[in-house]
């Protein structure tokens, strides 16, 4: 799908983040790192953030880079970088153009609103939303903004922008937007006001993703750029699919990959329309010939049907002359993780035959690998191959048989090693080098040039944080590790130490569980799931890859079909076995595992089996608590092959992998996260988890989010980064559910920003007087103090000397010395002070540790005016006795050493 949960990052940070404070803690293989020996590595302009700790606020407000695209010449390549700011809590967009050869970059654009730049021959196109719900198309240079000119007005929103230049002065132009049943482009901002809410349906999917389906779908619009008197203007859009029943790109995940453009026409992948696309995955290439994109096309739509694959297909591409299509398609109908088969269709303009490359008798294929995308080199002599490989997302070259009918005989070859790429463009036009962007572990961006004649020699153009230097990450905290699984295979795990480690210490394990479950832990970089943000709190972070994962042969991915609890939880904990009897400095008694969608439906499945006694803590984001409750669910067709058919004809199955069914043996403190928008995985899977855990008294903690759907930037940051922190007892029965009223709602989100940006107000650190350093558990921030225990509490105000008064303790900018219970004088206080600190609550506590920080509103609640008066006196009172008897106690030392002759 692959099944992973949605990741609203801001909403994940803060409860990862929380969770740091909730589990008991302590506070190598290369990656994909091209090197140049002829190009100096200069840090673009965008990339300001320089730390030497990684937290989550770093992660959220570092500007991410989006693919880069060269020009015709291959100097210059323009991309797009964002940037949220916590001060604002704002996101900005910039177009930025890059001079290849010296990695540095220059602004184009910051306007607001502004996405997708393309060539348009020497000139720079780029969408823009207008008012009204409009999309603008800006023609621009790199001269400045006084050269940028309106060349087109679309009345909706449109996306996916694809060009091709017809000849000069003319391009052709395809982007895709939402089509009404008319046919006519949709824009909800013209739409009248709805007077009900009500929806009906007399048809599945209801719910797709995280929105409702609605009447109007996915459409491609074409049309023509024509420049005229030295400036580009659009003519008007036809609307390719109308009247066909057919919806692309495909939601919910559908973009770019779903089409191509040629100077004489459109080939994209569609589903079938006569079958429900809950139940089916099977689609179908399409190819619509255009004679002329300034008018509607007279010609009909063309249908290609490859024999023996009835799947989910993906990634047409047009050979350079236009005549041929290569694309992805699946074998099985229905599923969704089935080997992506490379397909080469030839004479599309005429008589078009299609031929499965890497094809076999047996029907398994030569090659055991499913890739994910697939493109053309610039002389048509290769086709270019994304695919998994053990944890690396690879770019692999193969070679095209000379007869266009023949099957290739030759496997792909790798281009890159470590590291994940994420796209691929020709450098510059007549040359089969490849403009590569990319990413791994610790650099979120990574620019390259690679000569798929000699890959070895690839030259590095830019990277975003200088190889991690600039989180303060290096290569030499990821490695590999081999463990093997329950059968006779092994198992690959990658595995992520802090930037400080040291084989002598001990650390706390993260044991993380990816989603899918067809998928895969890789070295690429992620907002969502960072592993070095855990490394970072001072965890050891362990990303095993069991049964049911891409990259290691289709045989791997297809056994977890009907073994959704067995073979991949066996693996598991074979995995985490190897790591106890043999990684020495990984503390196994302080260890925590974390998962989403699949991974939160294993934090259920270990929740009720003798596992989860093995570690302090689980988080569960997003996961599967029911089965039977997946028939709730968007896409049926998952279900029903993963587990045998449907609930009615296969019923044991569905039983025999439900995590409810051993919800009498849960006893593990959980975190629970999850989202009202997540309608692959209903928010009652998360309610049950956490009414289970309340009513069996089992620590436990639950965020349930309201989310928003725009294409606005959003409004609530996420917190800072939480230190490592040693919690013995997690607060009990904490239930924070954002839901506020409806009339209240909108005051609530505004006062949300506000009350984060105080959370994360610093706060200085507090050295103790004999000996110059602060407490270990000392609050950082206003959040942190908030989320401080009864231990630490304790801990505290005996470490700064509070809670057993000496002399120290009116040292301090604010002395408290006060009474953690009522007594009836201040000596009865400072002769029993550890045994009576116990006694008062934990607010009263918190209360009087946040006064002797200095911090404004720690009163206690019912306190009348004068009451503050008298602890003002009672602690002046305080201190005079604390210097006399200081001075008895020496006076009593000084008496004692003599009689004992010490003199």
């Amino acid at each position: 799908m692959s099944r992973s949960s949605i990741g609203i990052t801001t909403v994940l940070a803060i409860c990862l983040a929380a969770f740091f404070y909730w589990t008991t803690v302590l506070r190598h293989n290369q990656t994909w790192n091209p090197e140049s020996s002829n190009t100096a590595q200069l840090e673009p302009a965008e990339m300001t953030i320089h730390t030497s700790h990684f937290t989550p606020e770093i992660l959220l407000s570092a500007p991410r880079r989006g693919s880069a695209t060269p020009d015709p010449t291959g100097k210059r390549a323009v991309y797009t970088v964002s940037t949220y700011s916590f001060e604002s809590h704002k996101k900005t967009s910039e177009i930025r153009l890059l001079d290849i050869s010296s990695g540095q970059s220059l602004l184009i654009t910051d306007e607001g609103n502004t996405s997708e730049p393309n060539w348009l021959e020497g000139d720079l196109l780029w969408l823009k939303e207008g008012k009204k719900g409009a999309t603008e198309l800006i023609v621009g240079n790199e001269a400045g903004k006084g050269d940028h000119y309106v060349a087109g007005t679309v009345k909706g929103a449109i996306s996916n922008v694809k060009l091709k230049t017809l000849g000069p002065g003319k391009v052709a132009i395809v982007v895709s937007g939402k089509a009404k049943p008319d046919g006519k482009l949709f824009n909800e901002a013209l739409e009248p006001k709805k007077l009900t809410t009500a929806r009906l349906y007399d048809s599945t999917i209801v719910r797709h993703w995280d929105q409702y389906v609605t009447e109007n779908k996915n459409a491609y619009w074409y049309g023509m750029l024509e420049k005229s008197h030295g400036r580009w203007s659009l003519s008007s859009l036809t609307n390719a699919l109308k009247g066909t029943k057919l919806e692309s790109p495909m939601p919910p995940f559908g973009g770019k990959d779903h089409f191509d453009i040629s100077a004489s026409g459109l080939a994209f992948v569609s589903k079938d329309p006569d079958l429900n696309p809950a139940f089916n995955t099977k689609c179908y290439l399409y190819y619509l010939p255009v004679e002329d994109f300034a008018r509607p096309s007279t010609t009909r739509l063309h249908r290609i049907q490859v024999n023996g694959l009835e799947g989910a297909a993906s990634s047409p591409t047009f050979s350079p002359d236009g005549r041929s299509v290569a694309f992805l398609q699946m074998k099985q109908n229905g599923y969704e993780s089935d080997k992506n088969r490379i397909i080469l269709v030839s004479h599309i303009d005429e008589s078009p035959s299609s031929t499965e490359l890497l094809g076999s008798k047996d029907g398994a294929g030569l090659w055991d690998r499913s890739p994910s995308a697939v493109r053309w080199s610039v002389d048509g002599m290769m086709l270019l191959v994304q695919a998994d490989e053990h944890g690396n997302e690879i770019l692999f070259k193969l070679d095209l048989p000379d007869a266009p009918d023949v099957a290739s005989a030759s496997l792909p070859q790798p281009l890159t090693g470590s590291g994940a790429v994420s796209d691929v463009q020709p450098l510059q036009n007549g040359s089969n080098e490849l403009f590569v962007s990319g990413s791994n572990l610790i650099d979120s961006s990574i620019y390259s040039i690679i000569d798929p004649s000699n890959p070895a020699k690839t030259k590095l153009v830019s990277s975003s944080s200088r190889n991690g230097l600039s989180f303060g990450l290096s290569e030499d905290q990821i490695s590999d590790l081999w463990f093997k699984g329950s059968g006779d295979y092994k198992v690959h795990a990658l595995v992520v130490r802090p930037s400080n480690f040291s084989s002598e210490n001990k650390y706390p394990l993260a044991y993380l569980i990816h989603g899918g479950p067809q998928g895969a832990w890789t070295r690429s970089w992620s907002t969502r799931w960072n592993p070095a943000i855990f490394a970072e709190q001072g965890y050891i972070v362990v990303l095993p890859n069991p049964t049911g994962s891409t990259g290691y042969g289709q045989a791997f991915v297809d056994a977890i079909q009907g073994s959704w609890g067995g073979l991949p939880y066996e693996d598991l904990v074979h995995g985490w076995e190897f790591i106890k009897d043999n990684l020495s400095y990984v503390d196994t008694n302080r260890a925590v595992a974390l998962g989403a969608s699949y991974g939160g439906y294993v934090m259920n499945w270990f929740q009720g089996h003798p596992v989860s006694k093995r570690f302090k803590a689980l988080v569960c984001h997003d996961g599967v608590f029911s089965m039977a409750n997946q028939m709730s669910s968007d896409e049926q067709y998952f279900p029903n092959h993963d587990l045998g058919g449907p609930y009615w004809k296969a019923r044991e199955t569905w039983e025999k992998w439900n995590p409810a069914r051993y919800t009498g043996n849960w006893s593990t403190p959980m975190l629970v996260i999850h989202s009202e928008r997540d309608y692959r995985l209903p928010i009652s899977e998360g309610l049950a988890m956490f009414n289970v855990l309340q009513e069996r008294g089992i620590e436990s903690s639950t965020h349930v989010q309201e989310i928003k759907i725009n294409n606005k930037p959003p409004k609530t940051p996420s917190t800072a980064a939480l230190p490592p922190r040693k919690i013995d007892h997690p607060q009990k029965n904490v239930h924070h559910h954002h839901h506020p009223p409806t009339a209240q709602r909108g005051q609530e989100e505004e006062k949300g920003p506000r009350r984060l940006h105080h959370l994360r107000t610093p706060l200085c650190p507090l050295l103790s007087v004999t000996t110059a350093a602060p407490h270990p558990a000392f609050p950082p921030t206003i959040l942190h103090y908030h989320l401080l225990t009864e231990p630490q509490l304790n801990e505290l105000a005996h470490f700064y000397h509070q809670s057993t008064p000496t002399a120290h303790s009116v040292c301090y900018p604010m002395p408290v010395v006060h009474r953690w219970k009522v007594p009836d004088d201040a000596l009865a206080l400072a002769l029993d002070a550890i045994t009576t600190q116990a006694q008062a609550g934990i607010e009263a506590k918190r209360r009087r540790f946040g006064r002797f920080l200095g911090l404004r509103g720690c009163e206690s609640p019912g306190l009348l005016p004068g009451v503050w008066r008298d602890e003002e006196a009672e602690r002046r009172a305080m201190e005079v006795w604390v210097a006399g008897e200081m001075r008895r106690r020496e006076a009593r030392d000084l008496d004692l050493a003599r009689r004992k002759g010490c003199w």
